[in-house]
C-alpha cells in the first residue's frame, strides 16, 4: 500500500519539540478531534490533502509521492495562531531526508501562505501554509 503522507506529517510535526511544546500535542490529520472542540479556540494543528496538483502519485515509474499538503495553525487569537504556523514552517522547512513512520521522507517545501483567516464552522482563529511533500510511496525500514 502507497505511505500516507498527511499521517507521515502528523508523526513528524510531533517530533519537533518547539511545535509539540505550543500546541500542547494537539497535532492530528484532517481534521480536529471530537473530544477537543470543546476547548476551542486553542493552539492546534491540523494536516490534510490540499487538493492542488504536484505531480501527486502520478509520477511514472519512479517511486515517488509529491503532493501538496495543508496545515492549518489554530490559536486563541489570530497571533497564536501565526506562533504555531511559524514553528511548523521552520520544523517543515529545515527538515531533511530521514525515514519517518516507515517512510522515506525526501523534504517539504513551502508553496504558499501563511494564509490568516476564521475557521468556516467554528469561527476561530486560523492560519493556513500549504507544503509540498515528497517521499517514496513503498514502506521502507
Amino acid at each position: 500500500m502507497i505511505q500516507d503522507p498527511v499521517e507521515t506529517t502528523v508523526m513528524i510535526l510531533e517530533g519537533v519539540t518547539e511545535v509539540n511544546t505550543l500546541v500542547n500535542g494537539h497535532i492530528a490529520g484532517g481534521e480536529i478531534k471530537q473530544a477537543d472542540i470543546p476547548s476551542m479556540p486553542q493552539k492546534y494543528a491540523i494536516v490534510a490533502f490540499a487538493g492542488a496538483s504536484a505531480g501527486g502519485y502520478n509520477s511514472g515509474y519512479l517511486p515517488i509521492i509529491q503532493v501538496n499538503l495543508d496545515v492549518r495553525c489554530y490559536g486563541e487569537t489570530l497571533y497564536e495562531a501565526v506562533k504555531v504556523h511559524r514553528a511548523i514552517f521552520a520544523g517543515l522547512k529545515y527538515f531533511r531526508r530521514d525515514v519517518q513512520n516507515n517512510s522515506l521522507v525526501h523534504s517539504y517545501v513551502p508553496v504558499a501562505g501563511p494564509i490568516q483567516s476564521w475557521d468556516p464552522d467554528g469561527h476561530w482563529p486560523m492560519v493556513v501554509g500549504t507544503y509540498t511533500v515528497t517521499m517514496d510511496e513503498r514502506a521502507v525500514a
